[in-house]
């Protein structure tokens, strides 16, 4: 069920993607392999920077909130438009990020067109 990501979730998860402090940021592999694979001059840095910027535009951002991971924390997937470096269109790309508990740590667990 679709639903408004809370803006506070927005505001700590960007800030957490902007300022990339070793630790804070788990990717599990496949969403780095995927995100990798989507165009030969993506690098992790760069992607925590897309996401924070996805996570910023203004108004509201829809998505779907997750309650069954694993790991405890606030969970959103949403779908964004992207447009990869050496990519002639924009493509739409799909992400799930888990804000832990602490508020200090996002797990990413997709990021896929």
């Amino acid at each position: 069920m679709r639903t408004a990501i809370p803006g506070q979730w927005r505001k700590a998860v960007s800030a957490i993607l902007h300022a990339a402090q070793r630790g804070t940021i788990l990717v599990r592999q496949r969403p780095r392999n995927d995100w990798r694979n989507l165009d030969s001059q993506h690098f992790d840095a760069g992607l925590y920077a897309v996401l924070a910027d996805a996570l910023d535009v203004s108004g509201v951002l829809h998505g779907k909130k997750h309650t069954d991971m694993d790991e405890e924390g606030e969970c959103y997937s949403f779908t964004f438009r992207y447009r990869p470096p050496s990519a002639k269109g924009e493509l739409d790309l799909y992400t799930k990020i888990n804000l832990m508990p602490d508020g200090q740590v996002v797990i990413v667990y997709s990021v896929h067109t």
